[in-house]
């Protein structure tokens, strides 16, 4: 199988980016058409009608007081009382279990009904909180593909770098090889400066070779001169250690002369001292 070129690649990812964005706008756009305001809800059933129960409350005691039971119309009513008062009596307590049943389902209906209201009013806040969701999620979604074109030129604008960068690379490049090419010339100038160089080298050499025999036959005469020079040195030497030999004996005749001179200038002194005593003496 051909491997695909890079321009059959890149059309390929096209066409897949431009599938893609439609598919995603038309999902956006049936996703835009679902999105509706929640339908109303009905409200609970009415609370219960109270309205006689508290008439019922206050007559559900249908006996009267007990007859009083002196004289013929005491005996008549105290007979009578005994006769009905049972039944009566029964009524009575029918009457207030129903009221107490009566009440007790108010209470429950009451709490039942409020009970209604509040799971209604929770029912509505959540469905607003519903509505208010989507709608920010259509907002968020909205957003994507702005979202995904900022990565996409994001990614653009490092490709821009990476060519700056590249073409940066190739400038240096072409000028490391014009410096390569300089120094090449440069390396050949001096190579051959050493060439040359050398074949002075070569010339002074063979010219101090001569002047090297040259220099040996100056130190051999040289040599002879300076043997001639020590032979003359060592006269030299000799002459010079016969005249200190003189000297130092002439310098030890001179001390000996002046030790002397000076033992007489001791004696005309102390004579001379002599004679100054004896002129004073002589005075006295």
């Amino acid at each position: 199988m051909t491997p695909a070129t890079l321009e059959d690649t890149l059309r390929r990812l096209k066409r897949d980016r431009d599938y893609a964005d439609r598919r995603y706008n038309e999902a956006l756009t049936e996703l835009d058409r679902s999105i509706r305001e929640p339908g109303p809800i009905p409200d609970p059933d009415l609370p219960l009608d109270e309205q006689k129960l508290a008439t019922l409350n206050e007559s559900w005691n249908i006996l009267p007081s007990t007859p009083e039971t002196s004289g013929v119309k005491g005996r008549l009513a105290g007979f009578i009382w005994r006769t009905i008062g049972p039944y009566l009596q029964r009524q009575l307590t029918f009457n207030s279990l129903v009221v107490e049943h009566v009440n007790r389902d108010a209470d429950a209906r009451r709490a039942a009904h409020r009970r209604d209201r509040e799971t209604v009013a929770a029912i509505r806040a959540e469905m607003h909180k519903i509505t208010a969701f989507q709608g920010r999620l259509m907002v968020l979604l909205q957003h994507v593909t702005p979202y995904v074109d900022t990565k996409d030129r994001e990614a653009v604008s490092g490709m821009h770098v990476l060519n700056t960068a590249i073409s940066t690379v190739m400038e240096s490049q072409d000028k490391y090889r014009e410096s390569l090419t300089a120094r090449e010339r440069r390396y050949d100038a001096w190579t051959h400066s050493i060439a040359s160089a050398q074949e002075d080298l070569r010339g002074l050499f063979t010219a101090s070779q001569q002047a090297i025999v040259g220099f040996n036959a100056a130190l051999s005469s040289l040599a002879d001169a300076q043997g001639k020079f020590h032979e003359t040195l060592e006269t030299r030497e000799r002459r010079h250690e016969a005249s200190t030999h003189a000297v130092a004996l002439a310098h030890q005749e001179l001390r000996d002369l002046f030790t002397t001179n000076e033992l007489a200038i001791l004696a005309v002194n102390t004579a001379l001292s002599s004679v100054a005593e004896a002129q004073g003496k002589f005075r006295e």
